[in-house]
């Protein structure tokens, strides 16, 4: 910096020498004057060390924009961590939704296998008892219809008896056949 004064001195000294009128060194002379106050002036700001007080304030600014840089810095690598973060996270967060689909997918498939089994069967069950109901009611019918027979057989053989018979061996006879058929149907049952 001082040598950029020393260079810029004598420039100063010789624009206003040239361009003045009269003597140059001399209290009515302007120019002389500005030139005087300015060395004052300079000599002022050296005496008074602003120099050295302009570059603390501006290394203190410098150390400050310097702090602020380092703090930016940091929030921006906790930005980009927390960013990595977020988007490993948000990977995670599609696989396992991706998991969860699968496994409904699969859990629906075993649901819909066992409810299509358990159909079957109860409808093959319904079918079972449809089957031993009319087997059983087929059996009962045969039963009622075979007993009714035999009711009007006898009937029709007792009246056939009872016309080929007199009273009291007709009876008789009568009561023997209900006794043989009675005996033969207890032995069936």
């Amino acid at each position: 910096m001082r040598l950029w004064l020393a260079a810029a001195f004598p420039l100063m000294v010789v624009g206003p020498a040239h361009g003045a009128s009269g003597p140059f060194i001399s209290l009515a002379n302007t120019d002389f004057i500005v030139l005087i106050s300015f060395l004052l002036f300079v000599a002022a700001i050296f005496y008074f060390k602003a120099p050295q007080f302009a570059a603390k304030l501006i290394d203190g600014r410098i150390d400050i924009i310097r702090r602020r840089m380092d703090e930016a810095l940091d929030i921006k690598h906790e930005a980009q961590r927390k960013l990595n973060d977020m988007d490993s996270l948000k990977m995670q967060a599609a696989s396992d939704a991706e998991d969860i689909r699968q496994q409904a997918i699969a859990e629906a498939s075993r649901a819909k296998a066992e409810a299509e089994r358990n159909l079957r069967e109860l409808a093959l069950h319904r079918m079972d008892d449809a089957r031993e109901r009319i087997a059983a009611a087929e059996a009962e019918a045969i039963a009622h219809i075979r007993n009714q027979a035999i009711d009007v057989a006898v009937e029709v053989a007792a009246g056939v008896i009872a016309k080929s018979l007199d009273d009291r061996e007709g009876r008789e006879s009568t009561a023997r056949s209900i006794a043989a058929i009675d005996r033969h149907f207890d032995r069936q049952a």
